[in-house]
């Protein structure tokens, strides 16, 4: 993943051959590393990316993004690559909403 969209959405482990991706929101305040530790404990054919919001984990010095609707307008140009394989969003907390929003924006 070495796109210009490389700090937006994180993968912390390849896997070689996916046949699917779980696509981690972190909660409110919260970056891509929450979620650094669980393709330990996930198949491999189970790829975890995570998103990593403006102003949060290595996009710290980015301006924060307070309206859900810019949030998920900013997060679709570095998940539409990633979205070729099957896929499940897994949001925590507000994540929840915010992957649930990119949810309907795909519809």
């Amino acid at each position: 993943m070495s796109d210009g969209n490389s700090s937006v959405i994180v993968c912390s482990v390849r896997r070689e051959r996916p046949t699917a991706r779980l696509i981690c929101f972190p909660h409110g305040g919260g970056a891509a590393h929450a979620f650094r530790s669980w393709p330990d404990s996930l198949p491999d054919w189970l790829e975890v990316l995570s998103v990593n919001p403006p102003g949060r984990g290595a996009r710290l010095r980015e301006p924060l993004v307070n309206e859900m609707g810019a949030l998920v307008e900013a997060l679709l140009p570095a998940l539409l690559p990633r979205l070729d394989l099957p896929f499940v969003f897994f949001g925590h907390s507000v994540g929840a909403l915010v992957a649930f929003e990119t949810a309907r924006r795909l519809e």
